[in-house]
């Protein structure tokens, strides 16, 4: 049995696959790369906005007060007298502000943070406020941590809606 012969008898040729007939265009706009590039963009998207969703139900008015911080005590003013050493003297190890006579000085202060205090120094360029760069940042975490655990899941092979919920989760 030839395979050109079952395909003009109706049935399909070996492979299972119908043979061409006639050459169709589609326009690049609807292929279906792009179809499966924006749904993938669409489920960013969602996860983003269920993650800020949950923020602002279980965080209350968050963007509404980025300026007052929510960690008075504790670590949270050491850090905060970290961040802004950093943002006004160039790095957190000195900080001529603070401790007399000769300053803080966090050399002998073991901290392996240089990549958080890097990040928080250029967000407190774009803030030029100390506390709205480290309550941004503490923010954006969580977005960062829903979009890498959704990434993660789909090259896993999870399909969307599950991914999108235990990322957000």
């Amino acid at each position: 049995m030839v395979a050109t012969s079952s395909a003009s008898a109706g049935r399909l040729p070996i492979g299972g696959n119908p043979l061409p007939t006639e050459k169709t265009t589609s326009s690049p706009a609807v292929t279906s790369g792009s179809r499966t590039v924006l749904r993938e963009l669409g489920l960013y998207l969602v996860a983003i906005l269920l993650s800020l969703t949950l923020l602002t139900f279980l965080q209350g008015s968050w963007w509404k007060r980025l300026g007052v911080t929510p960690w008075y005590s504790g670590d949270g003013l050491l850090f905060m007298s970290l961040v802004k050493g950093t943002m006004e003297h160039g790095w957190y190890l000195h900080n001529d502000d603070l401790g007399m006579p000769f300053g803080l000085d966090m050399h002998d202060f073991p901290m392996a943070d240089g990549l958080h205090f890097f990040a928080l120094k250029l967000l407190g360029k774009l803030t030029h406020h100390p506390i709205v760069a480290v309550t941004v940042y503490y923010y954006l975490g969580f977005l960062l941590t829903t979009l890498t655990s959704l990434f993660a899941m789909r090259r896993l092979g999870v399909s969307g809606g599950i991914a999108v919920v235990v990322s957000v989760l």
